[in-house]
């Protein structure tokens, strides 16, 4: 059974594949003209590399900051679409897909708390190097593979 995470920017969409007994993670950068078919064409190209065994597609639920004064609803708006595009491009390859709210995804990996952005990136970086044997270069290929975590552990509770 393989679980995959999803975090995503406007610059590029990080996937986190969680085997019972491996990690993979591969990172798609965006180009400057957006998504286009070649990069729709490498985006199956990697989430359908394990269709024999994904069980589901867990993907980081957009949000905005509305109110605070820090929202910008261009970048929200092409943050939903490139979730979006995760979304449509797993439904294609026959996976199910669920919504990881940041919430709730941190609770569940780091432990119930309030996070600062600061100390959420610095808790998924040193979980990601603890817990994937994987080189974790920045905290979107860590955020991706606390999601997948995340997936796992739903997976199982579902299960019982």
């Amino acid at each position: 059974m393989i679980i995959v995470g999803v975090d995503y920017s406007t610059k590029a969409i990080d996937l986190a594949f969680k085997g019972d007994d491996f990690w993979n993670n591969r990172r798609l950068i965006i180009g400057k003209d957006g998504i286009d078919k070649k990069f729709l064409e490498t985006l199956r190209g990697e989430l359908g590399a394990f269709t024999y065994a994904v069980k589901a597609v867990y993907i980081e639920k957009p949000w905005m900051n509305v109110g605070f004064g820090n929202s910008n609803p261009k970048t929200t708006m092409q943050m939903v679409a490139v979730a979006t595009i995760v979304q449509m491009t797993g439904i294609m390859l026959g996976y199910r897909i669920e919504w990881a709210p940041v919430v709730s995804w941190r609770s569940k990996v780091f432990g119930k708390g309030k996070y600062t952005k600061a100390i959420a990136k610095g808790l998924a970086i040193s979980w990601a190097q603890a817990n994937t044997g994987l080189t974790i270069p920045n905290d979107n290929v860590a955020d991706a593979c606390c999601i997948a975590q995340y997936g796992a552990m739903m997976e199982s509770e579902n299960a019982q």
